[in-house]
């Protein structure tokens, strides 16, 4: 199945490299990337409170891995304030077992 058709919209990704010696981490150059955003809430119950999660997940065929920064559609890429980091990615296959794209949650 190909999903690139309803990648419209388009995101810069900066690669997490390394970290330098004060650990802090570094980054690659960024990049332009083709790919779908959706926003979401999901309500999670527990024993004596209610708790909201809001996030958001993007679809892309470029690959994106754990740490990676993303600057989502319609932010500007200058802006350290609009960065978001990736802490979750998960590869989609169709049915036969064929990569479709990552889905990234951040």
């Amino acid at each position: 199945m190909d999903v690139t058709p309803f990648h419209n919209q388009t995101a810069v990704l900066q690669r997490h490299s390394s970290r330098n010696d004060d650990g802090d981490p570094t980054y690659g150059s960024k990049i332009t990337i083709k790919c779908h955003v959706e926003h979401s809430t999901q309500v999670k119950e527990f024993y004596r409170a209610t708790e909201l999660d809001e996030f958001s997940k993007l679809s892309t065929t470029t690959e994106v891995g754990v740490n990676d920064r993303i600057w989502p559609p319609g932010t500007d890429s200058t802006d350290e304030d609009a960065v978001h980091i990736v802490n979750w990615v998960k590869k989609a296959y169709d049915l036969d077992g064929n990569f479709i794209h990552y889905v990234v949650r951040y």
